[in-house]
């Protein structure tokens, strides 16, 4: 009569066996692994998509901040200037329509990687721009003048701040200025424009290509 066991007598049909449970096992492990990764991604992106805003796409305050956090790092790294604009709508509920235009204007006007568009409330769009000196005054005359032509019907203020390289340079500092520049721009009748630009140490590090 034949045992059940019979075939793992033999030494060969037994290390197969083995060596075919080990695979099955690695193909599983390595399934495993990127089904997970996958469906990490997935949720990263879909995390990611539900934090933009609903009516322009653009990412919001949360995204600001870790970027900002990046920036000041790498402005203290590499010893250079960082700028940040505020443009502001001036009637708190602005027409969606109105609010569309105005992130399709900043979208085009920004060329560089690394500068990017964020909306921050209903009526703050901001604009981050590593690596950028007190020439991004011109680049908010360009800014405001883009905006006008663009047929909105409320009217718009730029401010802006540029910061050197300095142990004070950090996410909370740079919104806090820029926070306090914004409301004493909305307070203006007349000033379209507001900046708070700080003069660099050494200009060789600073690019004009905006």
């Amino acid at each position: 009569m034949l045992s059940i066991l019979e075939p793992f007598d033999r030494p060969v049909t037994f290390g197969l066996i083995v060596l075919l449970g080990l695979v099955s096992i690695l193909l599983i492990w390595h399934v495993h692994n990127k089904v997970k990764h996958y469906l990490k991604e997935r949720y990263s992106l879909l995390e990611a998509d539900l934090s933009k805003d609903p009516v322009t796409r653009l990412a919001g305050k949360d995204a600001l901040t870790l970027q900002l956090q990046t920036e000041c790092r790498r402005a203290i790294r590499e010893y250079s200037p960082l700028s940040i604009i505020g443009v502001t709508l001036t009637e708190r509920e602005p027409p969606e329509r109105d609010v569309k235009l105005v992130s399709m204007v900043l979208k085009q006007l920004l060329h560089r990687p690394g500068d990017i568009v964020y909306r921050l409330d209903d009526t703050t769009f901001i604009l981050l721009l590593p690596s950028t000196n007190e020439r991004v005054l011109a680049f908010c005359e360009r800014c405001h003048g883009e905006l006008t032509r663009a047929n909105i019907t409320v009217s718009t203020k730029v401010s802006v701040c540029t910061f050197q390289p300095s142990a004070e340079l950090n996410d909370q500092h740079v919104l806090a200025k820029l926070q306090r520049l914004i409301e004493s721009n909305r307070r203006q009748n007349k000033e379209a424009i507001m900046s708070l630009i700080e003069q660099p140490i050494d200009p060789s590090v600073l690019h004009d290509d905006l």
